[in-house]
């Protein structure tokens, strides 16, 4: 494969329609990302399809040199819906431009060179819109970068105030922080934005790449607090799937903005696909029925989040964000792997959900169950029925981590918790009115640990048999051990990880096999190492640690920096 710069996940695309989209093997995905908020409209809408053929017909290209009545149209159309009175359009082919663009037509306009931006802001990767952008993993591998960037706290409107002075020549922010975390900015906050800026002849530019085309609920995000700015960019959905930006200015911006231009600004096809985007989202009233769906969703997310590890769900419209209590990755991976649901991550705890406006409340009732099935599985089975599957188990709390392997019990066997075992397909559903413990009667291929005899928690891993007697890995862990603050620790990461690398599991007894350290044993599904003995790959089951082995280093500072602070 030639590509390097993406991360590709282990699923191929190959067709959508509406707000789904289908792998090569005919799995249907319901798209709750479109792309990052491109398939405003869903995929292979057919009035885009329509207008892009219609356009192809007659010409593909022509440089915006040469008037073209298909770009023509697309300047009255986003003149038209711009807020306020803003009239002027530059187009160009993604917002990363569209921002470069605003930063370069707020200098020559002003005659200053000093911008400022807000922490947690994301105005893309190109170099003059990267030194906008606030976190340095972004930025540190391509320094230096363009200088005379002020970062101020977002939402702090006196902070803002203080920085903004008569060499500032504009102030760059998200009503919405998409990247950032999904964090609506207050109305006051805005409206001291443009207050400040109108006071010191700075340009006050709104960057709704993400946030525009009627995904909050209105048209354009700032539409709701009624504050206009001096520029706007946008890019995202405005061609629904085709690569298009533009930054819309005022007047004055307009009239003393320098030099500036590209290839394939306004490009005839692309414009086509805006035009019918718009028009649609226009007659059809998209934005409305965007907020009354995002309404439903939140509130819906809202009242699961009491009995789920969720901190927050805020956002607007069809913009929202979910903060889990654990990391957004693993989450993401289940759904789309379990639920066949695919959404975003807005950084390392929030799961983003940007999906075509086009949903109902049906997808968003779907995406709620799912989200709950996925997220009840982290909590410990107390009371209810919960399925633990191979390396999706997380424990809610850190039970103790010596597993019992190589357990057989047929289908609606008892254990002691006063509970049932129940075996469905691949899955060994567990019944407890109180946390899981070992029944004396089941097997015990490795011994408690120290200074405890109590078996805790044990955890139903993957499961090998799926005939008439299911044969599963027991565990005490789950991707991870993790132990308590209050118990003597280690003394460095490092020298865990060390100790791990070179344990040595005795696995003769199970599989008359003689010792191999763990890091070789093969992980397949299926195969009876795995039932037996697990395995020290990713997502497998780490070899016991014996405590009484291991010397006394102090107390551990925090779990946080037993993890190398992944939490």
């Amino acid at each position: 494969m030639s590509g390097f710069v993406f991360s590709e996940k282990p699923i191929t695309i190959e067709r959508g329609e509406g707000p789904y989209l289908y792998d090569d093997s005919g799995t249907e995905y319901l798209d709750m990302g479109a792309s990052y908020a491109v398939a405003t409209l869903g995929h292979s809408h057919p009035a885009v399809h329509e207008a892009v053929t219609d356009q192809v017909d007659q010409v593909t290209y022509v440089q915006a040199s040469y008037p073209n009545p298909t770009r023509t149209e697309t300047y009255e159309r986003l003149a038209a819906v711009a807020p306020g009175d803003i009239n002027k359009v530059w187009l160009c082919n993604s917002g990363t431009e569209a921002n470069e663009a605003a930063m370069k037509f707020a200098r020559s306009a002003t005659g200053r060179q000093k911008i400022v931006a807000t922490k947690r802001g994301f105005h893309g990767r190109t170099m003059g819109a990267l030194a906008m952008t606030w976190k340095n993993k972004y930025k540190d591998p391509f320094e230096p970068l363009a200088g005379g960037i002020q970062f101020v706290d977002y939402g702090d409107a006196e902070g803002l105030a203080d920085a903004v002075d008569d060499d500032t020549a504009a102030v760059f922010l998200e009503p919405i922080q998409g990247e950032g975390g999904i964090y609506p900015a207050e109305p006051s906050y805005l409206q001291t934005a443009r207050e400040v800026t109108s006071d010191t002849g700075a340009a006050l530019v709104f960057d709704e790449i993400q946030t525009g085309i009627g995904r909050t609920g209105t048209l354009w995000s700032c539409d709701a607090p009624g504050v206009v700015p001096d520029m706007l960019t946008t890019a995202k959905g405005i061609a629904n799937g085709l690569p298009m930006g533009a930054t819309l200015c005022r007047e004055w911006i307009a009239e003393n903005a320098g030099n500036h231009g590209s290839t394939f600004s306004g490009g005839p096809v692309v414009c086509a696909a805006a035009n019918a985007t718009v028009e649609t989202l226009v007659d059809e009233q998209i934005p409305q029925h965007a907020a009354s769906v995002g309404a439903y969703l939140q509130s819906e997310l809202t009242d699961a989040a009491e009995d789920l590890p969720i901190r927050d769900v805020r956002g607007e419209g069809l913009m929202i964000g979910i903060e889990v209590k654990r990391g957004a990755n693993r989450t993401l991976k289940q759904l789309a792997i379990q639920e066949q649901i695919l959404a975003l991550p807005a950084g390392r705890t929030v799961v983003r959900l940007l999906p075509p406006l086009i949903v109902d409340k049906s997808h968003a009732d779907r995406v709620v169950d799912s989200i709950r099935r996925v997220l009840e599985w982290r909590l410990p089975p107390m009371g209810r029925s919960t399925p633990w599957v191979g390396s999706y188990c997380t424990s809610w709390y850190r039970p103790h981590h010596h597993p019992v392997k190589n357990l057989t019990l047929p289908s609606g066997s008892s254990n002691s918790s006063g509970g049932t075992i129940e075996r469905s397909g691949s899955i060994l559903w567990v019944t407890c009115a109180r946390r899981l413990t070992t029944p004396s009667s089941w097997p015990r291929t490795s011994t408690p640990c120290q200074g405890s005899r109590r078996w805790r928690s044990r955890r139903v891993s993957r499961v090998q048999n799926c005939g008439a007697v299911a044969a599963s890995t027991l565990r005490g862990h789950s991707q991870r051990w993790r132990p308590r603050q209050s118990i003597q620790g280690f003394r460095s990461l490092a020298w865990l990880r060390r100790k791990r690398a070179h344990a040595v599991h005795d696995s003769s007894s199970i599989t008359g096999r003689s010792q191999k350290p763990l890091s070789t044993v093969n992980h397949q599904a299926g195969r009876e190492s795995h039932s037996a003995i697990g395995g020290f790959s990713r997502g497998g089951m780490r070899p016991p640690v014996n405590r009484a082995t291991v010397p006394d280093r102090g107390r551990m500072r925090s779990s946080k920096q037993f993890h190398g602070g992944t939490r």
